[in-house]
């Protein structure tokens, strides 16, 4: 399977084994290569460590989105931090600092948060921090200024 954090690596891990002890996985790439006759052909290029995790590891990683995930993660708690924000200023928001749409929507679900349409608009927030009040219309203060990559 591919690596999550980096798309040229794979990784091969044993997904079930009961003859013998499991083993550890190990990682490889395929390398683009020309033989000395001009043919382009490909190689398979193992690495000299052998890699600890199993494949349920392996396959959690892949699973939660690795490093992208994590990012989804991170920029929404620090958005959410002091208060609600709006769908739409949270999409721009993201899409600025390199978040997909379909990576942000799985850290909130991650995440847990929550969703509440003010009177014009759907608004995100932390779980248990439901505003009391209404959320204003206009919130462009709301939106805080982040360290873009």
């Amino acid at each position: 399977m591919k690596d999550a954090t980096d798309k040229t690596r794979r990784i091969t891990a044993p997904l079930k084994n009961n003859i013998v002890p499991d083993t550890y996985c190990f990682a490889y790439s395929v390398q683009s290569v020309a033989l000395p006759n001009g043919i382009k052909t490909s190689r398979v290029v193992f690495e000299d460590t052998i890699d600890t995790a199993t494949a349920d590891e392996v396959l959690i990683e892949k699973v939660e989105g690795g490093e992208a995930l994590k990012k989804a993660k991170d920029f929404l708690q620090a958005m959410l931090a002091q208060t609600p924000m709006a769908v739409k200023k949270l999409l721009d928001e993201a899409e600025r600092c390199g978040i997909k749409e379909k990576t942000l929507q799985r850290a909130k679900d991650a995440l847990g948060i929550e969703s509440g349409r003010g009177s014009d608009r759907w608004y995100w927030y932390l779980p248990g921090t439901m505003p009391t009040k209404s959320v204003p219309d206009d919130d462009e203060d709301i939106v805080t200024s982040l360290d873009h990559p």
